[in-house]
């Protein structure tokens, strides 16, 4: 093998290590965008032990015991297993409609703030615990959103979807377009009803 034929080689070898760097460089930048553009961090709904559902009023935690899913504040009465694994699946699989860049400030008038029992604006906190209390993935549900009105309607527009956050982020808003519009903090509606 003569020299030029090796320095053919060697180049070759280089050309195509560095195509295949920037390939995967590129995979891991998509792949960042991709977790970066995710509101919920993905998590495994198997490790679902603990649903928060809390708005000023209303508190529902659902716990998962070796008999089943209990709602705590009535008793342990049996929870509505469907309900519960719809609310998982909806967070787990959620997509945003849209992206609304809004600040911190006028997160009360989406009523997105963290429900405390007293604060103004406040949404529906919904939390996802494993066994260990650990936190997998929390979003607080606000206000329902409608569509731009049509001005040669005689009727209101209708709902669109509703806003979300993650509690404690400075944004941004995504709009939920559908999944939560039936959304309560009130106990008695994840119980289990034969």
């Amino acid at each position: 093998m003569n020299i030029r034929t090796l320095l053919l080689l060697v180049a070759i070898t280089l050309v195509s290590v560095g195509v295949w760097l920037k390939i995967v460089e590129r995979r891991e930048i998509l792949r960042m965008v991709e977790e970066r553009r995710r509101l919920i961090p993905k998590f495994d709904p198997n490790a679902v032990a603990e649903v928060l559902v809390k708005t000023n009023s209303d508190t529902a935690t659902l716990r998962k015991t070796p008999s089943g899913w209990v709602l705590i504040e009535s008793g342990s009465q049996p929870a509505s297993l469907a309900a519960i694994g719809d609310l998982v699946q909806r967070l787990r699989g959620f997509e945003s409609r849209e992206n609304i860049a809004v600040s911190p400030a006028q997160f009360a008038s989406f009523e997105l703030l963290e429900p405390d029992g007293k604060v103004e604006g406040a949404g529906t906190l919904v939390s996802l615990k494993d066994q260990n209390g650990v936190v997998l993935a929390s979003v607080v549900v606000g206000k329902t959103s409608f569509s731009p009105p049509d001005l040669v309607s005689q009727f209101p527009p209708k709902p669109n979807g509703r806003f979300i956050v993650v509690p404690g982020s400075p944004g941004p808003v995504r709009l939920a377009a559908e999944g939560f519009e039936k959304l309560s903090a009130k106990p008695e509606a994840w119980l289990d009803r034969p």
